[in-house]
């Protein structure tokens, strides 16, 4: 075997272990604190049906607009957030066009295209955080 194909050998090698240890991590991380993220999803879905109840949709919006700039950053904070959304929509008064031109979401394009129209509506253009958010106005509004 060339010293070549023995250095690209170590290297894959390098990587396979490196991706294992990464996704172990992950896996423990997750072990130990499923009940309390399951605890604060609870907290955010009460938050939610709480705020949401007798307001119209838009307020529901806004308030998870403000929460998503001041509050925790990073994915689990934008799944707090997204889940209180989900919550309040799932109890506010929908406005008449609230859900007007909202496509299925296994339309991709048009899905990914009305995420970043509606937050630039919102005057968060190309916030990708804001068009995470903006999915729960799409699932809630789909709901049958």
């Amino acid at each position: 075997m060339t010293r070549g194909v023995k250095i690209a050998l170590f290297v894959a090698l390098g990587f396979v272990v490196l991706v294992f240890a990464t996704c172990g991590g992950i896996y423990a991380w997750f072990q130990v604190n499923a009940e309390r993220l399951a605890d604060e999803g609870k907290a955010a879905m009460r938050e939610g049906a709480h705020f949401g109840g007798g307001k119209e949709a838009p307020a529901c919006v806004e308030e998870a607009l403000r929460r998503l700039e001041q509050g925790e950053l990073g994915i689990i904070g934008e799944a707090k957030n997204k889940t209180f959304l989900e919550a309040c929509l799932g109890v506010a008064t929908r406005p008449a066009g609230f859900c007007d031109g909202i496509p299925p979401r296994d339309q991709i394009i048009a899905s990914a295209t009305w995420s970043l129209d509606r937050c630039a509506a919102l005057g968060r253009a190309q916030s990708q955080p804001c068009t995470r958010l903006v999915g729960a106005i799409q699932e809630r509004c789909l709901l049958p």
